[in-house]
Protein backbone atom coordinates (compact mmCIF):
# COMPACT_ATOMS: atom_id res chain seq x y z
CA UNK A 1 0.00 0.00 0.00
CA UNK A 2 1.23 3.51 -0.77
CA UNK A 3 0.02 6.58 1.10
CA UNK A 4 1.05 9.80 -0.60
CA UNK A 5 0.02 13.33 0.37
CA UNK A 6 -2.89 12.10 2.51
CA UNK A 7 -3.99 12.56 6.11
CA UNK A 8 -5.18 9.57 8.14
CA UNK A 9 -6.95 10.97 11.19
CA UNK A 10 -8.90 9.66 14.21
CA UNK A 11 -8.93 5.97 13.24
CA UNK A 12 -9.07 3.12 15.78
CA UNK A 13 -8.15 -0.56 15.44
CA UNK A 14 -6.54 -3.36 17.45
CA UNK A 15 -3.53 -3.47 15.11
CA UNK A 16 -2.45 -0.27 13.39
CA UNK A 17 -4.89 2.51 14.16
CA UNK A 18 -4.63 3.76 10.56
CA UNK A 19 -2.74 1.01 8.67
CA UNK A 20 -2.13 -2.70 9.30
CA UNK A 21 -0.07 -4.80 6.89
CA UNK A 22 0.65 -8.53 7.13
CA UNK A 23 3.82 -9.28 5.16
CA UNK A 24 3.15 -6.46 2.68
CA UNK A 25 5.07 -3.40 1.60
CA UNK A 26 3.99 -0.01 2.99
CA UNK A 27 5.31 3.19 1.42
CA UNK A 28 4.68 6.58 3.05
CA UNK A 29 5.36 9.75 1.07
CA UNK A 30 4.27 13.03 2.63
CA UNK A 31 1.61 11.33 4.76
CA UNK A 32 0.13 12.81 7.93
CA UNK A 33 -1.05 10.58 10.79
CA UNK A 34 -3.03 12.40 13.49
CA UNK A 35 -4.81 11.08 16.61
CA UNK A 36 -5.01 7.42 15.53
CA UNK A 37 -5.29 4.74 18.22
CA UNK A 38 -4.42 1.06 18.58
CA UNK A 39 -6.72 -0.21 21.33
CA UNK A 40 -6.65 -3.58 23.08
CA UNK A 41 -9.42 -6.00 22.22
CA UNK A 42 -12.01 -7.25 24.74
CA UNK A 43 -9.54 -9.92 25.95
CA UNK A 44 -6.85 -7.30 26.61
CA UNK A 45 -4.72 -8.37 23.62
CA UNK A 46 -3.08 -6.42 20.81
CA UNK A 47 -3.19 -2.60 20.86
CA UNK A 48 -0.01 -2.26 18.76
CA UNK A 49 0.96 0.54 16.38
CA UNK A 50 -1.06 3.68 17.01
CA UNK A 51 -0.62 4.82 13.39
CA UNK A 52 0.99 1.85 11.59
CA UNK A 53 1.42 -1.82 12.49
CA UNK A 54 3.41 -4.29 10.40
CA UNK A 55 3.49 -8.07 10.79
CA UNK A 56 6.51 -8.76 8.63
CA UNK A 57 6.91 -6.93 5.36
CA UNK A 58 8.54 -3.53 5.03
CA UNK A 59 7.99 0.15 5.67
CA UNK A 60 9.60 2.82 3.47
CA UNK A 61 9.19 6.47 4.42
CA UNK A 62 10.07 9.15 1.87
CA UNK A 63 9.32 12.84 1.81
CA UNK A 64 8.12 14.58 4.94
CA UNK A 65 5.78 12.34 6.97
CA UNK A 66 4.22 13.65 10.18
CA UNK A 67 2.99 11.71 13.22
CA UNK A 68 1.08 13.56 15.94
CA UNK A 69 -1.09 12.38 18.83
CA UNK A 70 -1.08 8.68 17.85
CA UNK A 71 -1.39 6.26 20.77
CA UNK A 72 -1.20 2.53 21.44
CA UNK A 73 -2.35 0.69 24.55
CA UNK A 74 0.48 -1.83 24.13
CA UNK A 75 3.43 -1.18 21.77
CA UNK A 76 4.39 1.62 19.39
CA UNK A 77 2.51 4.91 19.58
CA UNK A 78 3.45 5.76 15.99
CA UNK A 79 4.64 2.43 14.52
CA UNK A 80 4.98 -1.20 15.58
CA UNK A 81 6.64 -4.02 13.66
CA UNK A 82 6.96 -7.68 14.49
CA UNK A 83 8.59 -10.52 12.63
CA UNK A 84 6.62 -13.23 10.92
CA UNK A 85 8.05 -16.75 10.57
Amino acid sequence: VTVSGSELKENTANLGGAIFSDRGKVVLNGAVFTDNEAAKDSSGNLGNGGAVSLAGGSLTATGSNKFSGNTAENHGGAESKRRRP
